[in-house]
Formats: C-alpha cells, sequence, structure tokens
C-alpha cells in the first residue's frame, strides 16, 4: 500500500467515508486501531481502541494511544506517528462506518408473573419473581473460547477441587476472605466469621464501567486478559441488573464479587445442588449467572426459583398455580435476581460415557446502602510500600498482615475447609407452617440477618396490581 501520511488519511476518510483500520494482535487478543479524524493543522488523529483489552486495561496500550481521561470519552486522540507506523501494512483495510456500529445490549426478560394468591381458609401471599433471563449474551464465539481458556488455565495450575465433591474452584471468594470484618452478630457459624472482599466498580450512566480495585484471588499481574473478559461479560448483565432497580442515575460505585466455578460430573454420576440464597455476612442484595461453557449431554439442566414464602403443594394445586419458576441454562445465557428469592439447580445427570463439564461465572452485588470493606484497602496499601522500594516483598508481605488479615495458601484452605464443613450441617432450607385450614412453605435461613429480610418484605395489599422491588 506504501507510506501512509496525515494527508491521505484525511482524504481517505472525507472522500469516501470509510474508516481505515488496523487489526494488530497485543497480548495475544485482537485489536481494532479506527481513525475517524485527522487534523492537519496540530497534526493529530483522533479515533477508537476497539477490544476487550484496550476498552478496559488501558493503560497497556500507551504505545498506540495518548489518553488522558478514559471515564469521561469514548473516543481517543492517537499518538499520530505511531498509529501511522502501525497502519503502514498491507492488510489495512478501509471499511465503511455503518459497518463498525456497536453490537445491541444483551436483552434480559422478565421471568414469572407476579401476583397475589389467596389459597385454603385465609392464606394469602404475594407471589414475587424479581428475575430476569438473557437467552444469549451479545459475546461472539472468539471471544468465549478465549474466556473458557484463561479460566481453564487457572483452574488447571490451581487444582481447587472441594472435598469429596466435583467442584473446581477458579475464584473463590471464600479463599482467605476477610475475618476482621466488623459484625454485631453473634458468630453461630464458621461461615458466619468471615466477609468475602467485594471489587469496587464504577458505573456510568449509560452502563459502561471501569475497575476501582483488584478481583480477591485474581492477582492483576499475568490476567490482565482475563480481567478484561470477566468485565466485558459483567458489562453484558448490566441491563438486567438495571431492571432489578439497582442503580440510580449519574455515575454510581458499586461493590461486586466475583466467582467462578466449575463442575466435572464423571460417566454415570449426578451432582445436585441444594436451595439458598447468596452470601451470608456480605449484604448481598443482587446475583447473576452466566454460563461460559456447557457440554451437551446433561439431563435436567435447569435452574429453580421459588419465592420465599408460598403456599405448599396442596394449596397451591387448589388454585392452580406452581409457585415455582424454571429457567433452561445453556451455554452463553445468563440471569440475574434479587437475593431474596431462593434457588438451586437441578441434580445434573451424566448417562454418557464420558465427563461433562458446565464453567460458569458468578456475579454478587453488595447492597450500595451497606458497603463492605472491598480490595481497594488491601490494593492502596500495597501500592504505597511498594511504590517506596525500601523494603523487600518478605518484608512487604509480613507489614501486609498486620494491615489485613492474610493467611498463606494451607491456612487459608483449612479455614475454607472448616466451613463448608460447618455449612453442610446448617439448618437452612424449607420449613411448613400450618395455621388451620390453609399453610405456607417457608425458607428458613438462620444466617440472614433480620435488615436483609426486612428490605424485601412486601406488604400484602390485594388491592394492589403492580409489583415494585
Amino acid at each position: 500500500m506504501g507510506e501512509l501520511t496525515l494527508e491521505t488519511l484525511q482524504h481517505i476518510l472525507y472522500s469516501k467515508n470509510r474508516i481505515p483500520i488496523k487489526l494488530i494482535t497485543a497480548q495475544d487478543e485482537e485489536i481494532l486501531i479506527l481513525v475517524t479524524k485527522v487534523n492537519l493543522s496540530e497534526r493529530t488523529i483522533k479515533g477508537y481502541c476497539q477490544g476487550t483489552i484496550a476498552k478496559i486495561n488501558y493503560k497497556n496500550y500507551d504505545k498506540l494511544l495518548d489518553i488522558e481521561s478514559y471515564s469521561s470519552s469514548k473516543s481517543y486522540e492517537l499518538n499520530s506517528g505511531k498509529v501511522l507506523q502501525s497502519l503502514i501494512s498491507e492488510d489495512l483495510k478501509i471499511i465503511k462506518k455503518k459497518d463498525l456500529e456497536p453490537s445491541k445490549p444483551s436483552e434480559f426478560v422478565k421471568i414469572g408473573c407476579d401476583k397475589f394468591a389467596r389459597y385454603g381458609d385465609g392464606g394469602a401471599s404475594w407471589l414475587i419473581y424479581p428475575l430476569y433471563y438473557a437467552e444469549e449474551l451479545q459475546l461472539s464465539s472468539h471471544f468465549r473460547q478465549r474466556l473458557t481458556q484463561k479460566l481453564n488455565q487457572i483452574g488447571e495450575i490451581r487444582k481447587d477441587w472441594h472435598e469429596k465433591c466435583p467442584v473446581l474452584d477458579i475464584i473463590d471468594p471464600d479463599l482467605a476472605p476477610n475475618y476482621y470484618y466488623s459484625s454485631n452478630q453473634d458468630h453461630i457459624s464458621e461461615r458466619s466469621k468471615y466477609q468475602w472482599f467485594p471489587s469496587e466498580v464504577l458505573i456510568s450512566p449509560d452502563l459502561n464501567l471501569k475497575l476501582l480495585g483488584p478481583i480477591h484471588n485474581l492477582p492483576m499481574k499475568g490476567n490482565k486478559a482475563l480481567y478484561s473478559y470477566i468485565l466485558e461479560v459483567f458489562k453484558q448483565m448490566l441491563p438486567g441488573f438495571s431492571k432489578l432497580g439497582l442503580f440510580d442515575e449519574g455515575d454510581q460505585k458499586i461493590q461486586v464479587v466475583f466467582k467462578a466455578q466449575k463442575y466435572v460430573i464423571q460417566p454415570r454420576t449426578s451432582y445436585s445442588g441444594k436451595w439458598h440464597v447468596e452470601g451470608k455476612t456480605e449484604n448481598i442484595i443482587a446475583g447473576g449467572v452466566y454460563y461460559c461453557k456447557i457440554d451437551s449431554g446433561f439431563n435436567n439442566d435447569q435452574v429453580l426459583f421459588r419465592p420465599r414464602q408460598a403456599p405448599n403443594s396442596y394449596y397451591a394445586e387448589g388454585i392452580g398455580i406452581n409457585v415455582e419458576q424454571e429457567i433452561d441454562v445453556k451455554e452463553n445465557s445468563a440471569f440475574v435476581f434479587l437475593n431474596c428469592i431462593p434457588h438451586k439447580f437441578l441434580e445434573l445427570v451424566n448417562r454418557t460415557n464420558k465427563p461433562l463439564e458446565r464453567l460458569f461465572l458468578n456475579f454478587f452485588i453488595v447492597d450500595p446502602t451497606k458497603p463492605i470493606e472491598s480490595t481497594s484497602f488491601g490494593y492502596e496499601a500495597e501500592k504505597a510500600l511498594i511504590k517506596l522500594k525500601k523494603f523487600p516483598k518478605v518484608i512487604i508481605e509480613e507489614i501486609l498482615s498486620f494491615i489485613i488479615f492474610r493467611p498463606n495458601a494451607i491456612i487459608a484452605k483449612e479455614l475454607r475447609r472448616k466451613a463448608r464443613q460447618d455449612m453442610q450441617n446448617d439448618q437452612t432450607g424449607w420449613g411448613f407452617i400450618n395455621y388451620g385450614n390453609s399453610g405456607d412453605v417457608c425458607f428458613i435461613d438462620d444466617l440472614i440477618s433480620k435488615r436483609m429480610k426486612n428490605r424485601f418484605d412486601k406488604i400484602i395489599d390485594s388491592s394492589s396490581e403492580k409489583i415494585v422491588y
């Protein structure tokens, strides 16, 4: 094609209404440099750097971009000399602007019909389903393949399997959590002795995001690509969380707990979940699940949701309602929900002759009115110590152990094992309440604080047709 100049770039833009594009590869990721404006008098170029890493970890691309403020602008002033140099290639493409329109946001639809039900002799309750489902997120097959590959790489390195269970923890918030959190509750269980560490995320009104601190148990060094993938998935799920009424107008800082797991069900075996809500001491207000990879061959690949209080099966059948809502999960699907509604996945049965896997990401959002200590605290302390450059790494780690409880891997896993063993014996589940010629099945979880319960309690008003949550 020959050497490009600012003049030839400007001619291409204004004469053909097309955008010069150069596809590059950095850190195993494909990135597009899109030139959209040329200023000859100032000798500058403006445009976009399109790609998952470039959107999130923009600081790594200072060789290509001169960015002053990522959060306040969607376009960047490009380093003209470096961009021109990168565009000197035979594979430079000229594409029409209409072909570069952003994809539509993922669509989340309501699951279940909220209703007021009367049954038996005086029984009544709201059946509320704060639940939204996206059959498919707007993520390419290449993106999903790379995300799956990165997560599996972490899983293979850590080999963090549950004891006597086909569950592999890849990013686990229960490992080395916050044991020094402030609590007014009695520690009635091992699990109530600690809190997860959430990450702080800034959400803009147009549902863009910026990560303000690291993900717990996922070092930023060496995992920048995986960070960008996880955040892109979370961004795709923001429309669903928005429908739950979580975001206010203007910029908003939220706290998110990230988790990644994989189930590996061996041939002729099965694995089932239990009814639960998310978190214990973290004030989790909402949750979301994204299925990165699901092998074909599972029987009963569904997730069930049931209101915290509902008529038992006898009375439900009497008025012709099904209190449970069922979601068929598949690869690249996602759902979001308020944490007032218990849920479980149906028994995963593998009747094939080979292992079957299900890989997924969890996102748990902390109630913005009740924030907890996040990863930002330890992260900022560590950066400050490293910046001093006066202490060796071993001394820094020792200092940090006093600032924030950070046990070694052996101690952390032993503490987690005790908590898991204790949770297996807890009394969480369903209980039947009978009052005269009627009765309800109620979800019982002694570790959910009364404040969290009250937040989601609904006032029974049979005259109300619309449910707002």
